[in-house]
């Protein structure tokens, strides 16, 4: 009975070693697997032949201890050793690893979860982030606006290429100079045409039909025909965008006036009450001068706002009209200049884009417009030849004041919202923006300049890159400099982590004995953080598993002799019959 228990002990101990053997064995081969976790057998007696419970001391006798034999091992459990792996940096953008605790959540073919620490995506046909063995990587999703839809875990989508966005114009940010020693804006250039004249010498009124209007100095010839008529001026020195204005038989001298009006971009007090009015510098004339195109004593009368840069130039060659039934002809109403402009001003030119990425122009003008005891107040004027109303051809898009105290800091905005209708357009309307003039200083530097910085609007762009936060949000960069949210990867931890089910490629499920998953985002609820483009390597000791190797390859060979000895004694044992 002995001689067999012995090797029935030692049985037990040789399969003892093999299961050593094969657990580090395993550990070895996946050395180099990313993501993987190497595993420890662990072991437990069995039970025990008890020959004696022994006995206590009494007071003739110091007690007796049991006298049991052991039976063997057994394997108590087999478990992987959740410890940080190495991080090491990769060449994709797609491959992460996680610094801390939890396992990326993946789906596999037939809808199941599974969690693994393998971070080496890459995305498929379907611009799928998916796992090498092709598990869909789970997250949360974004809708049309880029915005991540917290609430299902989906497979998460990089649309490399294909997907594209463009970012309306919410702030425009100005730099510069407003210089207060500049003149003061307070006189407007003034345009005048010759006198000009109704059918039958009849005095011009704002109901004059065009077709009717003459010069008379030329002749009966009617200036204007039906047709369509182009008008090109000049503001502050610079070109403005060419208006066009259809004539017909019933269209009126008003009629051309207000085109005119709203294609140079005059701003009255049906723009902003405190516009102010003109010095009124021309001979024979008192009083003050309204912004506005009205007609004095026959003639077009054209008052600019205030300041040079607001100063309207109607020359020679600012018509162009082709008519329905004709040539293209060059209408002259010989405009000259009756009183020239005065005061301090600045202009800068930039590009915004409305909803669907067009680019509309956008001109700013600010003007001295008046000074007192420690302030300064600047006037905004703000043109865009691009501005799409629902009737007409107005290029005005806002003005207002800016305020600088005797510090040259700025002290207040009255209005710093620039509205661009984009009726009549399959856009968003209006585009609005804002202005930031934090950046201006109203010290005493000659000459006053301003500039756009920079703006936060852009033209449609293409998916051309990603990169994955530490937050786990999947973060798009467009062709056009845009950025906008992918997706965000969600991470699961278990209380037991060890008592999940190997699946084989680097796949686990849910175990009895795991408890169910904590899902969250990185770096929340215990999670670790992500590092994007790097991976974790393998947490395989190669040098304790040789060690193991070694002790369990003597394990192996001690219980071996036990059993050849056990043998010998058999032998031995059958020889006494002789």
């Amino acid at each position: 009975m002995g001689l067999t228990t012995a090797m029935q002990t030692a049985l037990t101990g040789m399969q003892a070693a093999e299961t050593t053997i094969d657990v580090t064995g395993n550990n070895l081969a996946n050395s180099q697997t990313i993501g993987f976790k190497e595993s420890e057998a662990i072991f437990a007696t069995q039970l025990l032949q008890t020959q004696s419970l022994g006995s206590g001391p009494t007071e003739g006798n110091g007690g007796t201890n049991p006298r049991q034999i052991g039976l063997g091992t057994r394997t108590a459990e087999i478990s992987p050793k959740f410890t940080q792996g190495t991080i090491e940096i990769s060449s994709s953008p797609s491959d992460l690893a996680i610094q801390g605790d939890g396992f990326f959540i993946v789906e596999d073919s037939e809808g199941e979860r599974l969690y693994t620490r393998n971070g080496v995506f890459k995305t498929n046909a379907d611009n799928e982030l998916v796992a090498v063995t092709g598990e869909r990587v789970l997250g949360f999703g974004v809708n049309d606006d880029f915005v991540i839809q917290q609430s299902t875990l989906v497979p998460i989508t990089i649309p490399l290429g294909t997907a594209m966005v463009a970012r309306p114009t919410e702030n425009v940010y100005l730099q510069g100079v407003l210089s207060p020693t500049g003149d003061v804006a307070d006189t407007a250039g003034v345009e005048q045409t010759a006198t000009l004249e109704g059918p039958s010498g009849a005095a011009l009124t704002a109901g004059t039909l065009l077709v009717d209007v003459v010069d008379p100095t030329q002749g009966p010839t009617p200036i204007f025909q039906v047709g369509s008529l182009e008008f090109t001026a000049h503001k502050g020195g610079r070109a403005l965008a060419p208006q066009t204005m259809q004539i017909t038989a019933t269209s009126t001298v008003q009629d051309l006036m207000t085109f005119m009006q709203q294609a140079v971009g005059i701003q009255t007090t049906a723009s902003d009450p405190l516009i102010p009015t003109s010095l009124n510098n021309i001979p024979t004339e008192s009083g003050t001068l309204a912004p506005g195109i009205t007609i004095t004593n026959g003639q077009i009368r054209v008052v600019s706002n205030n300041g040079v840069a607001n100063a309207v130039d109607i020359d020679a060659s600012s018509f162009r009209l082709t008519p329905t039934a004709g040539s293209l002809v060059s209408p002259s109403l010989g405009f000259t200049s009756l009183q020239e402009a005065v005061g301090e001003g600045t202009v800068a030119d930039f590009l915004a884009y409305d909803s669907l990425g067009i680019p509309v122009n956008v001109r700013i003008t600010t003007v001295l417009e008046s000074v007192a005891d420690n302030v300064a107040i600047f006037r905004w004027f703000g043109d865009s030849g691009d501005n799409s109303p629902a009737t007409g051809n107005d290029i005005t898009v806002g003005t207002g004041l800016i305020t600088f105290d005797g510090e040259g800091k700025l002290v207040s905005v009255s209005n710093e919202t620039v509205m661009v209708e984009r009726l009549n357009l399959p856009s968003l309307d209006p585009l609005e923006f804002d202005l930031d003039f934090s950046a201006m200083s109203g010290l005493a530097s000659e000459p006053s300049s301003m500039s756009a910085a920079r703006q936060d609007g852009s033209p449609p762009g293409t998916l051309a890159s990603y990169l994955v936060g530490e937050d786990g949000i999947i973060r798009g960069v467009f062709t056009s400099g845009v950025t906008r949210d992918l997706g965000q990867i969600r991470l699961a931890r278990f209380n037991n982590p060890a008592g999940l089910i190997q699946r084989g490629d680097n796949m686990f499920s849910l175990g009895l004995n795991s408890g169910l998953p904590i899902e969250g985002n990185p770096d929340t609820v215990g999670l670790g953080s992500i590092i994007g483009g790097a991976v974790e390597l393998s947490n395989t000791d190669i040098g304790r598993n040789l060690i193991d190797l070694v002790l369990a390859s003597t394990q192996y060979r001690a219980n071996a002799r036990v059993i050849s000895t056990a043998q010998q004694l058999f032998d031995e044992l059958l020889n006494l019959r002789r």
